[in-house]
């Protein structure tokens, strides 16, 4: 059970999460914990080549988020959870183990804020394509909801995108 309010900003690659996640970072002086599988690329060069590296992915992410989770914060702010490695496992490696389904349904959020795919696609050395985006994108809007409440996260601009996001935010707290 999660002591802090927690928001994860989820979706497929190249939707702006990393980007929204920080400025609600900002916008509300909450710790973020960066996308581990991005973390986890940068610095072993490529990405995970087996279940067993997509496994040091989840457990990092774990260990991580217990740990501000320990700590006393009005709200935190996840860039991605675990979530995107289930989608991503059942992707690259097929049917993910029991124990990932498990943590994913005992570290719900209170929040997903699920950034959508209706922004130029951006390439960088972590990303597959624009392909991958849009046939992962789905898999995030229909399970984020099954596990926590769910917002979605427009890309009409950056500002309003950010804007709406924190009044979503606010009012979850003010409850």
């Amino acid at each position: 059970m999660r002591k802090n309010f927690t928001v994860v900003v989820t979706g497929a690659e190249s939707t702006g999460k990393s980007t929204l996640a920080a400025q609600l970072s900002d916008a509300f002086g909450a710790p973020l914990l960066e996308e581990q599988l991005r973390v986890w690329v940068e610095r072993k060069g490529a990405p995970p080549a087996s279940t067993e590296e997509m496994a040091e992915v989840a457990n990092l992410h774990m260990h991580l988020a217990d740990a501000l989770d320990a700590e006393p914060h009005e709200i935190v702010i996840l860039d991605t959870d675990l979530l995107s490695v289930l989608v991503y496992w059942d992707h690259y490696f097929g049917v993910p183990p029991r124990w990932l389904f498990h943590a994913v349904a005992i570290r719900r959020p209170d929040l997903y804020i699920v950034a959508k795919d209706n922004i130029p696609w951006s390439p960088d050395s972590q990303r597959d394509g624009p392909g991958i985006r849009s046939h992962l994108q789905p898999a995030f809007e229909s399970l984020a909801p099954t596990l926590a409440p769910c917002v979605t996260a427009d890309a009409v601009s950056a500002k309003r995108r950010l804007s709406a996001a924190a009044r979503v935010i606010c009012a979850k707290l003010a409850r």
